[in-house]
């Protein structure tokens, strides 16, 4: 396979701003990792921080070519010097998880402080984390919080949705009410993503006053945004009669276009409408044309269901043989209960 590298993810990566400087140079192709590798050495060691950046994050990741932690906190470390601030937060984290370096969390905390200054949204966010969980600072809600925002500011919607997902599933504590104003923000620069998580909180209450009509709202406009999850989400909350009888031609068509937008769920509750009779026709046909749809995208359950139409003649002709591989493919995905199928059928 020819070994092709463009310097412009690592604009992206980095929030680099010497994109101009570097336009020829992105366009370049390289035939294996080693002349890349020789090329981007070459261009650092000239002073140039995009390269000594790039070389780095090929060598932390192991990018084509060997994985070397030691290089990777050298070119990174490198390019930090040359002033280059995404990268001095790559060393920081470098810092905090003993890698390729001895474990530091002051000076994680030093470089986190230098990238954010200089204008890195997640050096900002990084160093929000340690405030947040006390690591190598004494624990401040407040710090963490204006850091949390100054990474927002700099970083726009996709870093807001990023930050306040984590603080929802992964902070310890969980910051519940900073979660829904970051989500908020990042839900009215358009980010479905952002829109369909506010409306989950919306909908349990968390960090904000539970509110159906909120959740819906908010559900509604990740599914206007073209985000799948939210027009099946929003579609499975009406279809519940939580807020009045549902329009069974509404939530059809959401659960349609969760399932065309690609979430294998959607198909998946098709296939159970459509086998239920469930505001449709029962009609089985379209019930195994969603259940193999959301099956061909692991969904474990859908594979279950078509397994039982197989085995039981439902819409289509009976074969066993069918029945249990869909079973064996939903059990290697996970689901019990087609393990235990599997198991019964194929007898001792």
């Amino acid at each position: 396979m020819r070994f092709k590298f463009l310097h412009t993810a690592w604009f992206i990566l980095f929030g680099l701003t010497t994109v101009v400087a570097h336009a020829q140079e992105a366009e370049l192709m390289f035939d294996t990792y080693e002349e890349a590798e020789q090329h981007y050495r070459q261009t650092c060691d000239s002073g140039d921080a995009v390269s000594c950046a790039t070389l780095g994050f090929m060598y932390l990741e192991g990018l084509d070519g060997p994985q070397d932690n030691e290089r990777a906190f050298y070119y990174s470390n490198r390019a930090c010097e040359l002033g280059e601030a995404g990268a001095c937060n790559n060393v920081g984290i470098m810092y905090l998880r003993g890698q390729g370096v001895e474990q530091d969390f002051e000076r994680a905390v030093e470089l986190f402080r230098q990238a954010c200054d200089a204008g890195d949204a997640l050096g900002c966010a990084d160093l929000a984390d340690l405030y947040w969980n006390g690591d190598g600072v004494e624990p401040s809600e407040i710090e963490a919080t204006r850091h949390y925002n100054r990474a927002c500011n700099l970083g726009g919607g996709q870093v807001c949705r990023e930050i306040g997902s984590s603080l929802v599933t992964d902070a310890i504590p969980s910051n519940d009410e900073l979660a829904a104003q970051l989500l908020l923000r990042s839900c009215r620069e358009e980010d479905a993503v952002a829109c369909v998580l506010l409306g989950f909180q919306y909908e349990k209450g968390e960090g904000v006053i539970q509110s159906d009509s909120e959740a819906i709202r908010y559900f509604r406009m990740s599914c206007d945004g073209g985000y799948a999850v939210g027009c099946t989400v929003l579609g499975g909350i009406l279809e519940s009669g939580r807020v009045g009888d549902p329009n069974q031609d509404e939530v059809l068509q959401l659960y349609v276009q969760g399932c065309e937008g690609g979430y294998a769920v959607g198909c998946s509750v098709l296939g159970f409408k459509y086998e239920e009779g469930r505001g449709v026709d029962q009609d089985y046909s379209l019930s195994n044309y969603y259940f193999l749809l959301a099956c061909q995208n692991d969904e474990a359950a859908a594979c279950v269901s078509l397994g039982n139409h197989y085995a039981n003649g439902l819409g289509l002709n009976q074969d066993s043989g069918m029945a249990n591989q869909l079973y064996a493919l939903a059990c290697d995905l996970g689901d019990s209960v087609a393990c235990d199928f599997l198991g019964r059928r194929q007898g001792p």
